[in-house]
């Protein structure tokens, strides 16, 4: 896994859980970044969205609007990894790799 992918969030009982990025975005209308994130011990638990802020905090969306929004980008972001090629080795990932070199079938 590539490590300029990884960071950390603290669960609510202090324990520090190291989580992969997806991919970062910015929406101009709410005038803030956003960070897709997973757990990769845990896929059940789905991908993750927060804003942050430029020292890395993060931020829960509470906003409807901004809700809809990113389910949207993250909608497009599905769409696209899966009918695209990876970036990295130019091989078919069905969708699974995010075209940083990292991917397992980029790695076998």
């Amino acid at each position: 896994m590539n490590k300029d992918r990884i960071m950390y969030v603290t669960d609510e009982n202090g324990k520090q859980i190291e989580m992969y990025i997806l991919f970062t975005t910015k929406l101009d209308d709410y005038d803030k970044s956003y960070v897709f994130y997973y757990n990769p011990k845990d896929l059940e638990s789905g991908v993750y969205v927060s804003s942050f802020n430029d020292q890395g905090e993060l931020f829960p969306v509470e906003n409807e609007e901004e809700w809809k929004v990113l389910d949207e980008v993250f909608q497009q972001f599905q769409e696209d990894a899966a009918n695209s090629k990876c970036s990295g080795c130019s091989n078919n990932c069905d969708g699974e790799c995010d075209g940083s070199n990292d991917c397992e079938n980029c790695n076998k």
